[in-house]
């Protein structure tokens, strides 16, 4: 880590907390975070017992896991009941557990499209609220929430994750308005597609999409989002390499694009 990545070490004891952190972006979010110095908490699902010893193998800093559906209602409020009852100081809160298809609304089950609506919505709102507050009353604090450049692609097939994604984008921008003059640092990260397992991508269209940049990797992804969270006061961040290829997709009417995916090879990478 350089100099210039390197953020307050006043706080040697602080706690940093990633959801959806068993793999993923998630994944490589704790071990950056590892780097930076913080004790972390991951939250997640799946377990995050293999990360976890990774982590500790590589870093000499307290790593503790929880186990839990994010999606139910009472998520947050475990979370936070963890934290305080274990006086876990928490300086960053990464809001990235989610989920996606593509499929039209009217396909999807109830429950699927509940679940993305607790992940992207309920939950990350719900954990800026306690943990902002906190951070409020302390006077400093890191909140990163993920969102996604589909936010501005309301396109048949993601018309829900389009939406949410959108509720992030707004709700991180204001809310770094409010919190930013109590120390407090909030910001969306909204990349286009990420080389992980969320899109069910066959690895040898991954590695192309990869070299073409219409993909970035998860790990140059968290490392890039960190640096300009603790860097920096903006309470937006876009990646360069993948967004030129989302900005030129979200002018191509639909009518059109519906075609192009529909006889491609990549219809499965959508699917």
């Amino acid at each position: 880590m350089t100099k210039k990545e390197k953020i307050n070490t006043d706080f040697p004891h602080s706690w940093a907390i990633v959801t959806g952190a068993s793999k993923g972006i998630g994944m490589h979010y704790a071990l950056s975070l590892a780097d930076y110095g913080f004790n972390l908490l991951l939250v997640s699902n799946e377990s995050c017992a293999e990360v976890a010893t990774s982590i500790l193998n590589k870093y000499t800093i307290n790593v503790e896991t929880l186990c839990l559906d994010l999606s139910i209602e009472s998520a947050a409020k475990t979370i936070y009941d963890y934290t305080e009852v274990n006086h876990l100081e928490v300086e960053v809160l990464i809001n990235n557990a989610g989920i996606f298809y593509f499929d039209s609304m009217l396909s999807v089950e109830e429950r699927t499209i509940e679940s993305m609506m607790a992940l992207h919505v309920l939950t990350p709102t719900r954990l800026c609220r306690f943990f902002g507050s906190k951070m409020k009353e302390k006077g400093h604090g890191y909140i990163l929430n993920m969102g996604s450049i589909s936010d501005i692609l309301p396109y048949p097939g993601i018309s829900t994750y389009a939406a949410t994604k959108a509720y992030v984008r707004n709700m991180s921008i204001a809310l770094n308005k409010e919190l930013r003059p109590f120390g407090v640092h909030v910001m969306g990260v909204r990349p286009g597609a990420v080389a992980t397992s969320l899109y069910n991508v066959d690895g040898n269209i991954q590695k192309i999409a990869l070299k073409l940049g219409i993909m970035i990797s998860a790990d140059k992804l968290a490392r890039k989002a960190l640096k300009v969270l603790f860097n920096s006061k903006r309470a937006n961040f876009i990646p360069r390499l993948s967004t030129y290829f989302y900005i030129f997709i979200s002018r191509v009417p639909w009518i059109i694009l519906g075609k192009v995916i529909k006889y491609s090879p990549m219809y499965n990478f959508l699917r």
